[in-house]
């Protein structure tokens, strides 16, 4: 076996010279390894001087990998331990490309050993970080599940959330667990989840990169239009650095909808509902018309949300398939004035609200644009339901003013007319953080009193 790449690294970086005695002189690899963490123990976390010469490359890397991770076990001071991770990473990493193939498989034992120790809260953060970046290049069923837990800890650091997802995209069984994070508050998530779902090909998944084409940030469009890129060869024009909700941006995007709408993956009324929070009109006009002959929650949901659109004709398309339902309110007045259509929305948002009884509408709410958000917040203030209750304290924390101040206006139905909460919506942010916190206590104490739907 050849490792040209790594005997080429061993030549230049110091800091791995000293393995290049474990990795490629002949011998017995536990007394090398045993020699080697000696050596460590010895020096300082300074240069490590040359040993020496490089010789055969072993033919097999699995016995010294196996006393790597019992090393790594072991090893109590962290500059060894980090060492040591990076000489395993490195090997690996060459084992791979050199049998060609991505991953190779540690024996059992050998990944346990791993697996504690990434899964580990208490364990050092640098030791969890290479582990995670050897994961990647491992193969064994367990690592997604793992690593899943890993990402859902309370306090963990994005990078080794990053990290984590960037490995678990090297198994297609992780895509669902990715598809979650791709809601991320954070874009460095979102960017990694378009990163790592590159060459999938489902629906989840191309729903996921369409729309990172209009993401905020301009990183997650990047890797968004990279990863369709690999479908097509083609951009369709869409440039990452053009602001999505400008018109120049709009085309390419259409153009990126109607590509994905025909890849023949059996899409349902339910799946298109994904496609709706697309900042071009005639995208949001032609979900509509897709939604027909569903009765599913999510699809009345997306339709009440299109009522409320600034585009005329997304309206007229919701209002088309919304008429002739049981107990619907009275016709909506699409061409009416904004004013004119506010009471017409409300009575829309309760009825909405009482027909998607066995599904959380929250999640997608939260998604909707300002308009969407206002008119839940007016019409549902008061009712005395746990979601209900939850959706009106989310959009306290919203970015828009007016969401805000819709928001404590509902959750002050709750309370005695003289006692309002003293939450003050165009507040600067610590203001509104200091106000926030008696909402929280409030809710915490009187969960009770609410009822689920």
């Amino acid at each position: 076996m050849n490792f040209p790449h790594l005997r080429h690294r061993l030549k230049t970086h110091s800091s791995l010279l000293l393995c290049g005695t474990l990795l490629f002189a002949e011998g017995d690899p536990k007394a090398m390894v045993q020699n080697l963490v000696s050596e460590f123990s010895d020096l300082d976390r300074g240069v490590l001087s040359s040993r020496e010469s490089i010789g055969t490359v072993r033919q097999a890397g699995a016995p010294t990998l196996r006393y790597l991770v019992q090393e790594v076990s072991k090893a109590e001071d962290v500059q060894i331990r980090l060492r040591l991770l990076t000489v395993m990473h490195t090997v690996i990493v060459e084992a791979a490309v050199a049998s060609g193939t991505k991953k190779i498989k540690l024996p059992d034992d050998s990944f346990q050993i791993l697996a504690d120790l990434v899964s580990n809260k208490d364990e050092h953060f640098v030791t969890r970080y290479w582990v995670t970046k050897v994961f990647a290049h491992l193969s064994n069923q367990k690592m997604v599940e793992i690593l899943s837990t890993v990402l859902e800890e309370d306090e963990v650091k994005e990078s080794l959330q990053t990290l984590a997802i960037m490995a678990i995209g090297t198994e297609r069984s992780g895509d669902d667990i990715l598809v979650k994070y791709s809601q991320s508050q954070s874009p460095r998530l979102r960017e990694a989840v378009c990163d790592a779902l590159k060459g999938a090909k489902t629906k989840q998944v191309l729903a996921v990169q369409f729309q990172g084409l209009f993401d905020p940030s301009v990183l997650v469009r990047q890797a968004a239009i990279q990863a369709l890129v690999v479908h097509t060869g083609d951009p369709k024009g869409y440039d990452p650095h053009a602001q999505p909700e400008s018109s120049e941006s709009w085309s390419p995007i259409s153009r990126w909808y109607e590509w994905v709408r025909g890849e023949k993956l059996d899409w349902k009324p339910t799946d298109q509902v994904q496609f709706f929070n697309c900042p071009v009109p005639e995208v949001r006009q032609q979900v509509c018309k897709t939604l027909a002959g569903s009765d599913a929650p999510e699809v009345l949901f997306t339709l009440f949300t299109a009522l409320l659109d600034e585009a005329e004709p997304v309206r007229e398309a919701a209002m088309g398939m919304l008429e002739g339902r049981a107990s619907a309110p009275p016709k909506h007045d699409i061409h009416a004035a904004a004013e004119k259509r506010r009471p017409s929305e409300i009575a829309w948002a309760k009825y909405v609200q009482k027909e998607v009884k066995q599904w959380d509408w929250v999640p997608q709410a939260r998604r909707s644009f300002s308009g969407v958000k206002i008119a839940l917040c007016e019409a549902l203030g008061g009712i005395k339901q746990k979601r209900v209750v939850r959706f009106l304290y989310y959009m306290v924390l919203d970015g828009d003013a007016d969401v805000r101040a819709a928001a404590i206006s509902g959750l002050n139905q709750y309370r005695p007319a003289d006692s309002g909460f003293l939450f003050n919506p165009m507040g600067t942010v610590e203001e509104r953080n200091d106000g926030i916190v008696p909402i929280f206590k409030w809710l915490e104490e009187n969960q009770k009193n609410f009822s689920e739907p």
